[in-house]
């Protein structure tokens, strides 16, 4: 069974939510409807294995950039549990920084699997 095209719009919408939260407790509520436990991320700079790895990285993040917005600028394209969109991350004052694609699998649960991250260098 594969997840359904609202199951894996809701995971990418949350996803892209939980890089902007920078309360906690908030941000484990989010991940935990999103993320599968043991979720992966891979990218050309760093490998996540885990919901509490991510939020941990995620905690950093917000921690040093608490004012930084994560948008998604096209998708999500889906089908049959895939997902890909780019985003870019977007300072207080304007500047953008951090384009990418990323293209990720959601299991018939409805949390994400692993996300594997193009960043535009």
């Amino acid at each position: 069974m594969t997840a359904s095209e609202a199951q894996v719009r809701r995971a990418v919408e949350l996803y892209a939510a939980a890089w902007n939260e920078n309360d906690p407790e908030a941000l484990a509520q989010i991940l935990s409807e999103c993320w599968h436990p043991q979720g992966i991320i891979l990218s050309q700079t760093e490998e996540i294995y885990g919901r509490d790895a991510l939020f941990e990285r995620i905690k950093e993040f917000r921690g040093r950039r608490p004012g930084d917005q994560a948008y998604i600028t096209s998708g999500p394209d889906i089908h049959h549990g895939w997902f890909r969109f780019e985003a870019i991350v977007r300072r207080p004052d304007g500047t953008e920084y951090s384009e990418g694609l990323d293209v990720g699998e959601v299991g018939n649960d409805g949390l994400i699997l692993r996300v594997i991250t193009f960043h535009y260098l």
